[in-house]
């Protein structure tokens, strides 16, 4: 199972400000200093694709002039505290030479760029951005229209997290590519997520959830993309066992959300009752089962999840 890797960052600079890297940059940010942080990085996930409506209200192009806000936190393994994001954006079917300009939500539109195209030229850049209100950042072209994609591959919260004389907080990140399936689930969608289950299928998925020893439980937040309107079971299991081993075995209880029938990413937020600090007796595994899709072409895909957990 993978486990992303925390590297402190201790900076004199704009640690939270846009720092490009690679081709088609015009400049960079200045911004006030700000405290060390550490960087988690996960794996890469796709949560824009304006091809495919991914990320935005509906499909189609950012035209000339125009700002689309882009939702971070919440998604792509971006968990709700975080203060920044590492984010690889793309710009593709250019119709005419432009720029794109990006910053966090409710501040002001910088001058400067992280992307630079001409015409039909395919062109991508990394960038580490603080986000804005609400968790999002804003992207602006300048001129014509642009297809624009996003992939997370890290995101940034402030150091520390401990509170005197209290336990420690953190949280680890399990992907798609971890889920063992079960059933008709298991295909891969084109975003990166695995199909849970579609066309009237059912199906269930189970995650390893390996923590370090005396580890209490907290929180456990879903991600999941789908246009089906049936239920799902997002939970948590454990047993005194191995994994997978029986549900529910040490007494725990899966907690069940509603999909909205819309087209998207959502969330879902479990706070399990009762969780016994993880020990050499207790493993515990993530629980996505689908109970049914209604008909032809509606679909359950799980794309990751958040474990929250502290440490005495």
């Amino acid at each position: 199972m993978n486990h992303p890797r925390r590297q402190t960052l201790v900076r004199a600079g704009a640690v939270l400000a846009l720092m490009a890297t690679g081709l088609g940059v015009r400049g960079t940010l200045a911004a006030a200093p700000s405290a060390p942080s550490s960087i988690v990085t996960v794996d890469p996930a796709r949560i824009l694709d304006t091809r495919s409506g991914l990320g935005v209200t509906s499909p189609g192009p950012v035209g000339a002039a125009s700002t689309i806000s882009l939702q971070v936190t919440g998604v792509g393994g971006v968990p709700a505290d975080a203060t920044g994001v590492v984010i690889t954006l793309t710009a593709t079917q250019a119709t005419a030479a432009s720029f794109v300009s990006a910053w966090p939500s409710g501040q002001p539109q910088p001058t400067t760029s992280v992307l630079n195209f001409t015409t039909g030229e395919d062109i991508a850049n990394t960038v580490t951005m603080s986000l804005g209100a609400g968790g999002k950042i804003d992207l602006f072209n300048s001129a014509g229209s642009v297809q624009l994609l996003a992939d997370v591959t890290g995101y940034l919260v402030p150091n520390g997290g401990t509170t005197p004389g209290g336990p420690t907080s953190h949280s680890v990140e399990l992907t798609a590519y971890t889920a063992l399936p079960n059933g008709n689930a298991g295909a891969f969608a084109e975003y990166g997520c695995r199909r849970v289950a579609g066309n009237g299928q059912t199906g269930d998925m189970e995650l390893d959830l390996t923590l370090p020893h005396g580890a209490t439980i907290t929180e456990v937040t879903f991600r999941y993309f789908d246009n089906a309107t049936s239920n799902m079971i997002l939970g948590l299991s454990g047993s005194t066992g191995g994994f997978p081993g029986t549900p529910g075995a040490i007494g725990l209880t899966n907690a069940q959300t509603t999909s909205t029938g819309a087209v998207g990413y959502l969330t879902a937020s479990v706070t399990p009752g009762g969780v016994l600090p993880v020990s050499d007796t207790v493993r515990y595994w993530v629980v996505v089962v689908s109970l049914g899709t209604a008909v032809a072409g509606t679909y359950h895909d799980f794309c990751g999840v958040t474990v929250d957990y502290t440490l005495p």
